[in-house]
C-alpha cells in the first residue's frame, strides 16, 4: 500500500538563485554534512579611503590596490547547508541523474 500526496513548492519573497563556481564542507560534529557554496572572482579593489569636511563634501580619496604583478582572488561564501547522510544520498543520486540527462543532450549536439 502506498500513500500519495502533492506537493507545494513556497518560495520566500526574497528568493533569488545564486551562480556558483564551487563547494566546501565536511562532516560536522553531529554526523550531519554540511556544504558552503562559493562564488569566485577577481578582485578589483582592496579599500578606499575617503576624507570628507564637516560639511559632507570629499576632500580626498585614496585607493589601494593590490601590489602590482600580485594576483588575488575574491571568494565570496554565498549560502550554507546542513543535511542528513540520508537527504545527501538522495541528492546525489537526483544530481547524478541530472548529469547523466546533460551528458546526453551534449552528445546528442556533436
Amino acid at each position: 500500500m502506498s500513500i500519495s500526496y502533492e506537493t507545494i513548492y513556497k518560495y520566500p519573497n526574497d528568493y533569488e538563485p545564486k551562480y556558483i563556481t564551487g563547494a566546501y564542507g565536511g562532516i560536522d560534529p553531529q554526523g550531519e554534512i554540511s556544504v558552503h557554496f562559493f562564488r569566485d572572482g577577481r578582485s578589483l579593489l582592496k579599500t578606499v579611503t575617503t576624507d570628507t569636511s564637516l560639511e559632507g563634501d570629499v576632500l580626498s580619496e585614496v585607493v589601494t590596490s593590490p601590489e602590482e604583478g600580485i594576483k588575488t582572488l575574491e571568494r565570496s561564501v554565498l549560502q550554507g547547508i546542513i543535511m542528513s547522510k540520508a537527504t545527501a544520498k538522495a541528492v546525489h543520486r537526483w544530481l547524478g541523474g541530472i548529469l547523466e540527462a546533460l551528458e546526453e543532450t551534449e552528445g546528442l549536439q556533436k
